[in-house]
């Protein structure tokens, strides 16, 4: 019996401590363009702290997978929605794919491209998917300089890497939708003025 109550404890802390590495989202604070009934977005995993970039003032990591020979590569350029991605927190399927990640939480598209042009990728990528960055819709720039800023990011990435794509950013719940849309579509201009393909959301790509 006393073997059985500490099997239990031990497994009753194991709990505990799980729940302790997550986090309780609450409501953000919307605008009357959200739909009701779209309240925060449930759990995350506790943020850890990154080495802050010279370059940019902001928390940056690249994760670069092992090479594996019958693998491609996989690599991901984006803000804060890769960081439980570059951290293990969410794991990729093992599969014929390998993926790195340059993650820049809070980057607008000029930060991503800073960081892009002074990151030291030891190997070419078979395929680079830059996410387009939503953090542009909180800057006090112009729709015009944010497409700027996306045309030089896009224009770095084709430069530097043989196969580039975007990816759209996910909906944010304290922005106008409007105003979103109207990021998205000048993103997927610059994107097509380049001959990039840009995957939407809803895209079945």
């Amino acid at each position: 019996m006393p073997k059985v109550k500490g099997w239990r404890r031990s497994q009753a802390a194991t709990r505990r401590r799980a729940q302790r590495e997550f986090l309780i989202v609450g409501p953000q604070g919307h605008s009357d363009d959200v739909p009701t009934g779209t309240v925060g977005t449930g759990y995350r995993h506790r943020v850890n702290q990154w080495p802050i970039s010279v370059l940019t003032g902001r928390q940056h990591k690249l994760v670069i997978p092992p090479e594996v020979p019958d693998k491609k590569f996989v690599l991901i350029v984006g803000d804060s929605h890769l960081r439980p991605f570059a951290d293990g927190v969410v794991p990729l399927p093992e599969g014929r794919m390998s993926f790195g990640f340059m993650s820049t939480p809070g980057a607008c598209a000029d930060g991503l491209r800073t960081e892009m042009v002074h990151a030291a990728v030891p190997r070419n990528p078979d395929l680079v998917i830059v996410m387009a960055p939503s953090n542009n819709l909180t800057t006090q720039g112009s729709l015009e300089k944010s497409s700027t800023d996306f045309a030089k990011l896009l224009s770095t990435a084709v430069g530097r890497w043989f196969k580039v794509i975007v990816y759209d950013f996910p909906p944010r719940l304290n922005h106008p939708l409007d105003h979103q849309e109207l990021l998205r579509q000048e993103f997927r201009r610059v994107a097509a003025r380049m001959g990039t393909f840009y995957n939407t959301l809803n895209s079945p790509s």
